[in-house]
């Protein structure tokens, strides 16, 4: 209901003179009446789509690809968390002041402080190896 709503108030505004003052995508997320979670995604000309997974912005494509390859139903929250960092590091620097994460819960927004995060993005980042198999293979 809110990403229909968002999408439509940024849809009415194209018909004035051809604006598009929300010149931004929006990621929505949250839980249904059901109480399962849902994910939504709204663009400036006010369309709005569902998702199980997925990423907006710059090298946004090569995040979604890797989702598309990783991501399967029914993740508990920590492998939810960890495939979404996997995703982010495939197109920024592992590090607590490039990332933030809010967690959204039932409950309410969890927001992961750096300490948390920084010793996570290390485990999980694999640049390093990768560089290794790239000098290995020329």
């Amino acid at each position: 209901y809110v990403a229909r709503f968002i999408a439509r108030t940024q849809q009415k505004y194209t018909h004035r003179g051809g604006v598009r003052p929300f010149g931004i995508s929006t990621l929505l997320g949250g839980f249904n009446t059901d109480g399962k979670p849902e994910l939504y995604q709204t663009d400036p000309a006010g369309t709005y789509y569902a998702w199980k997974a997925t990423a907006i912005g710059k090298n946004s494509k090569s995040v979604v690809d890797f989702l598309e390859k990783k991501y399967t139903e029914d993740l508990e929250e920590d492998a939810t968390l960890r495939l979404a960092l996997k995703g982010l590091l495939e197109v920024t620097e592992a590090s607590g002041k490039n990332i933030e994460v809010v967690i959204v819960q039932k409950s309410g927004l969890k927001w992961m402080k750096e300490e948390e995060l920084d010793p996570l993005l290390k485990e999980l980042d694999d640049t390093a190896e990768k560089i290794a198999k790239l000098k290995e293979q020329q």
